[in-house]
């Protein structure tokens, strides 16, 4: 399958079912917490559970425009992508990341039940919780990077109004010292 035919397939297939609510910060890195569910391609009737963080480094000034750092994302590894081409299929389909680094690192289980299950099961895990940090995607098991960077790029824009004041407000009180 080519890029644009799995790129096609995640699009249609990607649901953010619960959204981490705090904002980026400007001045320290965040930390995006998800889990991540997909239907197992080895198991029938078993669900592939991905518990991660992607860390978003602070804004940096000197990065030139669209120039993601991607690590531990594994897309050359695992879908034999290279980061540059598939920096430049993003910026063609209109999807432009800020030029943070995004460090990715995860776990991998299986869940011993349908899809449906486990979402129920841990959208009610994290309800108990209260965990507002923590964002439920659902995905194709193995285009998992795809679903996470749209849960991040979802994360980026929310941010980004607050971000903006947040810079201004930094650089002012920087100025006036």
């Amino acid at each position: 399958m080519d890029l644009e035919d799995i790129w096609q397939n995640v699009l249609g297939s990607t649901e953010i079912l619960r959204m981490y609510m705090p904002r980026l910060g400007v001045a320290s890195a965040s930390d995006l917490p998800y889990i991540f569910l997909a239907e197992s391609d080895v198991n029938r009737g078993d669900t592939v559970v991905r518990k991660g963080v992607v860390k978003v480094d602070k804004p940096v000034i000197y990065l030139t425009d669209g120039s993601p750092q991607f690590y531990g994302f594994k897309f050359e590894d695992e879908l034999k992508v290279n980061p540059e081409t598939l920096k430049t299929f993003l910026i063609m389909r209109g999807v432009q990341l800020p030029s943070f680094k995004y460090t990715q690192s995860s776990s991998l289980e299986v869940y011993e039940g349908s899809l449906q299950d486990a979402i129920d099961e841990y959208s009610d895990l994290l309800a108990r919780k209260e965990n507002t940090d923590t964002g439920l995607i659902k995905g194709l098991s193995g285009y998992w990077q795809f679903s996470v960077l749209a849960y991040v790029t979802n994360i980026v824009a929310k941010s980004a109004p607050d971000n903006i004041r947040g810079i201004i407000k930094r650089l002012n009180e920087r100025d006036r010292k």
